[in-house]
This record gives C-alpha cells, sequence and structure tokens, in this order.
C-alpha cells in the first residue's frame, strides 16, 4: 500500500507528550512484559524499518488508514485519521498492548505512543479483533510519512 501523505497548510508537529484524543479499546500492558518486550526491540526505535516486537501472542494481520469517508492515503493537515489494526489471537492472551509510531520518511520519529504509555488495561483477546487509534486533528507538517 503507498505510504500517507499529509498535505499543506503546515503546522507545528506535535509535542513529545501531546496525546491527541483516540479509541483504543481495552488494552494495557504490566511493567514485567514491558521490560520483557524492551529485550525483543530493534537497537534504534527511532528509525523505521518493518518488524515486529513482543511475544507473538497477538498477531497484527492488516493495518489500514482511513479518513472521514474511507480508506485513504492521502491526508491533509488538520483532518481526522484512523489506524485501524485488524488482530488475532489463537489462544487467550490476557497481557497485551498495542502502539503505533508516525515517521518522515526519511525514518525520523515524529509521534508513537502505546496502550501501556496511556494506561489502559488490558483484558481477554482470543481470536479476531480490531483496534482503532483515531487522531481527531492531524498535525504533522506537509510531506509523505511511514
Amino acid at each position: 500500500p503507498p505510504e500517507p501523505v499529509i498535505t499543506e497548510p503546515v503546522v507545528p508537529a506535535p509535542e513529545p507528550n501531546d496525546v491527541p484524543e483516540q479509541e483504543l479499546g481495552r488494552v494495557s500492558e504490566s511493567e514485567t512484559d514491558a521490560a520483557d518486550d524492551d529485550a525483543q526491540q530493534p537497537d534504534n526505535m527511532f528509525v523505521a524499518k518493518e518488524g515486529r516486537w513482543g511475544s507473538g501472542g497477538v498477531r497484527i494481520d492488516q493495518v489500514t488508514l482511513e479518513g472521514d469517508h474511507g480508506p485513504a492515503h492521502v491526508f491533509h493537515t488538520g483532518e481526522r485519521m484512523t489506524i485501524r489494526m485488524h488482530v488475532s489471537a489463537p489462544v487467550e492472551v490476557d497481557d497485551f498492548a498495542f502502539g503505533i509510531s508516525i515517521f518522515s520518511n526519511d525514518g525520523v520519529c515524529c509521534y508513537g505512543t502505546n496502550t501501556h504509555i496511556e494506561e489502559m488495561m488490558s483484558e481477554s483477546l482470543e481470536g479476531d479483533a480490531t483496534v482503532s487509534f483515531v487522531i481527531d486533528r492531524l498535525a504533522l507538517v506537509g510531506g509523505t510519512y511511514k
């Protein structure tokens, strides 16, 4: 799929601790699992590349980007954007987290968060599910993002 493109007007990038309003479901992660996952993360988390982190108990099967009118890959600064993850867990998992990162075209991390950082509590997940991260007002400068 094409990389998302953000068009002008130019506005300041979000501050690292600014968290847009979002819907992420009932998820989080314990401190001990966060430490275990840290050992499996890439050396440089601020360089964009494909891959996965975690134990593999929950699998991300598909990711879609959606605007107000459905699937999209071009977004305008200030528009609403939904990052939707279609996930599956073959067996019941009760300790898990989901996260997203937005990288510039040259691999610089512009924004990232996860359900652990947002202090969302995990319950139970088994089978197929959908996790949605909603950015009500996209505050990125014009460019191409990963």
